[in-house]
């Protein structure tokens, strides 16, 4: 805890005492769990990410989840998971462009969102393959 600076520490142990009121337990806990986040937020800062995709990421966080650092970093790992999700989706059985357009259109709908990116995506996907088989099928 001595690597968190004190201002963020001062409030850290300010948001404790305000949600647990008289729970010296629960503002312990609270405190100990905000202080590791704090941290593990300052590592993904210096991550192999690329760097603005990292820095975009930590900026929705904390904009989102200001003075929670237990959400910011939850944001952050989901952000990052599904962001691989992307780099990494292929279905063999549309044609590449078709998954172009789907992740260019995912893009703009959803600039600060890449796990409702991914999830667009997918069901995109599934909805071009229905709409291929009713075709088959007409």
């Amino acid at each position: 805890m001595s690597q968190v600076p004190h201002e963020i520490q001062s409030a850290i142990f300010g948001k404790a005492e305000e949600d647990h009121p008289g729970d010296f337990c629960a503002q312990k806990h609270m405190i100990e769990l905000e202080c590791a986040a704090y941290l593990e937020v300052q590592i993904l800062q210096s991550s192999p990410y690329e760097e603005s995709d990292m820095h975009a990421i930590l900026v929705a966080a904390c904009s989102d989840w200001p003075g929670n650092y237990q959400m910011q970093l939850r944001a952050c790992q989901h952000q990052l998971e599904h962001r691989d999700l992307l780099a990494r989706y292929q279905d063999d059985r549309l044609p590449h462009a078709v998954v172009d357009t789907i992740k260019a259109k995912a893009a703009r709908d959803w600039p600060r969102n890449l796990m409702f990116r991914y999830l667009s995506l997918n069901r995109q996907c599934e909805a071009w393959l229905a709409i291929e088989e009713l075709r088959a099928s007409a």
